[in-house]
């Protein structure tokens, strides 16, 4: 055996390798084998977890007070186009809405001066803001943009005693000739007395009713006013010394809020088809008075930490897109403003009207068709028309009280920010603008000393 061995060594080493290297193999190709199932198995399992990994799809909304439409379900090319599709619509309407929100907001409201705001220099400076002031007080030749705003709209004071007083002497004169005849100097009856003072009464009646008729309310300039008790301050002479640009703005912002009013009360004396009614017809029958309580435009002294210490500190930036939550405990509306409030303003006014006591909800409505103005507060009281026709003001044959209002209003930031002087944005809190994408930032002291 071990001859034959010795001399089939090769055929028996390579036998006894076959016989070792079969089961060997076996072995490690099971264990390979294996592991490539199980890689191939997890493998697989992955690509499976993706295809059924389910997807947030939503479709934001436009009221708050109705939920978004969501969906968590697995992608697929359909679902996704159309999520896709109704959510850009969506965003598209919300611009619209966006877009359409400040142009109502912003009405025609425009500086009464161009050039002026929000950085005027050099000779601007020196000579734009007294021109501001002449528009505000009116000049000789040119009415104050207030009593313009009372003639665009229409509204005017009562006859003039000036105008009425020869009216009614010519009556008198012209019925006691009429009685009188060619015997001019003997007395009056009392009959005769009582009969030229019906005449008077009558056509002085009659001249406060055609006055009436011309008008749409009754109101004079000096129905604007503001609360001085606030630190606000209505330009009624031509100031000594050069305005500020921060002062300017203020009155330029009270002017706009005061042009609202009037168009609001113009609308409320206004058809169906918005042809103007008169006096006698609307629901507003005399202005007497509107004042703003407040604004935001008007710096205010903040309380120094120290004694002694002056406080410069603005108040912290509010991002112009963040959530402006209700908060009914600082307004029945919900609406507030604060250093938190980066998207608008409130400013409120209290208005003082002689109204028809049956057309009051007109009154509501004209406001919120004008612009972001509701009525907070209503008080009324009693009015007697006899006395008030005894000066001039004839409402027509319809029940009147007097009616004092409390308006609360809204100004969005986005289109009043541009006319913002410097002073202001501090005051709001509104960083400075950063330059636009490959534009040149403001020279440095060293840069203008290198300029040619």
């Amino acid at each position: 055996m071990l001859a034959w061995i010795k001399s089939h060594l090769l055929v028996v080493i390579s036998t006894v390798v076959v016989l070792v290297v079969l089961p060997v193999g076996y072995v490690f190709s099971s264990k390979w084998n294996e592991s490539i199932k199980t890689k191939r198995a997890a493998e697989v399992k992955a690509d499976l977890d993706k295809l059924n990994q389910k997807v947030a799809y939503a479709i934001p909304t436009l009221d708050p007070t109705e939920p978004a439409v969501t969906q968590n379900d697995v992608p697929n090319a359909m679902r996704t186009e159309f999520f896709r599709k109704h959510r850009e619509a969506v965003l598209k309407q919300a611009e619209g809405v966006v877009t359409r929100a400040v142009e109502f907001n912003q009405r025609a409201h425009r500086p009464l001066v161009e050039g002026l705001f929000p950085d005027a220099k050099g000779e601007a400076l020196q000579t734009l803001p007294f021109e501001l002031a002449d528009r505000l007080i009116g000049l000789e030749g040119r009415p104050s943009v207030f009593q313009e705003l009372l003639d665009r709209s229409r509204a005017g004071g009562p006859r003039a005693a000036d105008k009425l007083a020869p009216i009614l002497m010519d009556v008198e004169t012209r019925e006691r000739e009429a009685i009188l005849g060619q015997n001019a100097n003997r007395p009056l009856t009392a009959d005769e007395n009582k009969r030229i003072v019906e005449k008077v009464v009558a056509r002085r009646l009659g001249e406060y009713q055609a006055r009436a008729r011309e008008l749409a309310f009754f109101a004079s300039i000096d129905a604007f006013q503001v609360d001085t008790a606030r630190g606000l301050s209505l330009l009624r002479v031509k100031p000594k010394m050069l305005p500020n640009l921060d002062e300017c703005f203020a009155w330029q912002a009270d002017y706009w809020l005061f042009s609202d009013v009037i168009a609001a009360l113009a609308a409320a004396n206004s058809d169906s088809g918005g042809r103007p009614l008169t006096v006698d017809q609307g629901a507003v029958k005399r202005l007497v008075r509107v004042l703003i309580k407040d604004s935001p435009y008007v710096k205010v002294e903040r309380a120094a930490r120290n004694p002694g210490e002056e406080t410069t500190e603005a108040p912290a930036a509010a991002s112009p897109d963040a959530e402006i939550k209700p908060d009914f405990a600082k307004s029945i509306t919900g609406r507030w403003a604060g250093p938190s409030n980066g998207m608008y303003d409130i400013r409120r006014v209290t208005v003082d009207l002689i109204v028809d006591s049956a057309m009051i909800p007109r009154l509501f409505d004209a406001f919120a068709q004008t612009n972001f103005m509701t009525i907070t507060d209503i008080d009324l009281a009693e009015l007697d028309p006899w006395a008030e026709l005894e000066r001039g003001y004839f409402y027509g044959d319809s029940p009147v009280v007097k009616a004092t209002i409390e308006v609360e209003t809204v100004w969005l930031r986005s289109w009043m920010k541009p006319w913002f002087p410097k002073g202001i944005r501090a005051q709001l809190g509104i960083p400075d603008d950063k330059p636009a994408e490959g534009e040149n930032a403001a020279p440095t002291e060293g840069e203008k000393k290198n300029e040619p």
